[in-house]
């Protein structure tokens, strides 16, 4: 790869001075994908450039004082409006301006996204799903209309109390952190999405049945793994512990946090390049937290007696959703990682 952060670990639109708010733009991005492993042991990589095309509606009530909550989805309107039903119900939209970005969907979701008020972005690319790309855009695009805050926010994600959202925006701000994760539990199955639908090909995170309203992220953890490319790899602290153990129930620095919800810093964010978009599919959130650690920044988990709903087994919906994300970019992704953090991560004392 060219260099811990070169240019194709940077989101490209960051890079023009000249960018205005259009409601149509297109824009190339340079990404890293894995070749193969050499005789040497070395990893072989091969660049492309991906041409993006953007749509883009800011919503009438837009403030730009207010944090942007970017929501991603492609298709899947039911799951789009039971969670922006939940946001609604507890005045999210009026603490924070709700941006929704469609990824290709052949659904309408532009008329649920204007429909409830939200800014709208469509990204339309000639590679597949880029999970960095679709939030680094619309990253740009609230930072230049002047907000200072994005909470990154999975289609998945729910507020179990109308007074959560205002108390994590505080604890960020209050913390001085540039980056902050948030305990998330599993749902139970009343409230549940994924329990709602009828369709044989869903694939349900199944533990013993005891699973239901345990822990999903408590913060972060690493274990040795000899045998992957990454000598370290991230897991989630807690996972399946109840939310009231002292473990994840607390406030602490961490090492890194999950991008299923997470505050950033936009100027931060922008000046750093924005989520790594050759990592399309894992490890971006990780990789942004490292990075923050190295420019001496302060990444916090708030769980203390707080917590979101995250449904993650609709992450994996169907069988050939399964199959179509881990393909060779999934596997793409955890070799850049391994080139890009390994070596550092296995000196460190700390992790």
């Amino acid at each position: 790869m060219s260099g811990m952060f070169g240019s194709d670990c940077r989101c490209n639109l960051f890079e023009d001075k000249n960018f205005i708010v259009k409601k149509e733009f297109n824009f190339l991005q340079k990404e890293t994908i894995f070749n193969k492993v050499l005789p040497t042991g070395q990893s072989s990589f091969t660049q492309e450039f991906i041409e993006y095309h953007c749509q883009w509606e800011k919503a009438k009530n837009f403030n730009k004082k207010l944090p942007a909550l970017i929501i991603c989805i492609k298709d899947l309107k039911d799951l789009l409006c039971y969670t922006l039903d939940n946001l609604y119900d507890n005045k999210v939209h009026l603490q924070s301006n709700i941006i929704i970005v469609d990824d290709r969907s052949s659904e309408d979701i532009h008329e649920i996204a204007t429909g409830r008020g939200c800014s709208y972005l469509r990204v339309d690319n000639n590679k597949g799903f880029n999970f960095s790309m679709l939030n680094n855009i619309p990253a740009f695009i609230v930072n230049k209309l002047g907000c200072n805050v994005a909470v990154f926010w999975n289609s998945d994600l729910w507020v179990p109390h109308p007074s959560y959202f205002k108390k994590i925006i505080k604890k960020h701000r209050n913390s001085r952190a540039t980056i902050s994760g948030f305990k998330l539990v599993y749902p139970p199955e009343d409230i549940s999405w994924s329990t709602q639908i009828n369709d044989k090909n869903i694939i349900l995170i199944d533990h013993g049945g005891k699973w239901r309203e345990t822990v999903q992220f408590g913060g972060s953890l690493w274990v040795h793994t000899p045998d992957s490319p990454i000598k370290l790899s991230p897991i989630h602290k807690g996972r399946f512990s109840l939310p009231d153990d002292p473990e994840v129930n607390c406030d602490t620095d961490i090492q890194f946090v999950t991008g299923a919800l997470m505050i950033v810093d936009l100027r931060w964010f922008i000046s750093m390049g924005g989520f790594n978009p050759s990592l399309a599919k894992i490890l971006q959130d990780t990789d942004l937290c490292l990075r923050a650690k190295i420019d001496n920044r302060r990444v916090m988990y708030f769980g203390k007696n707080i917590f979101f709903w995250h449904d993650e087994s609709i992450s994996f919906y169907s069988q050939d959703r399964l199959v179509e994300f881990k393909d060779k970019q999934y596997i793409s992704d955890h070799y850049c990682f391994g080139d890009l953090w390994s070596h550092r991560l296995g000196a460190r004392s700390n992790v």
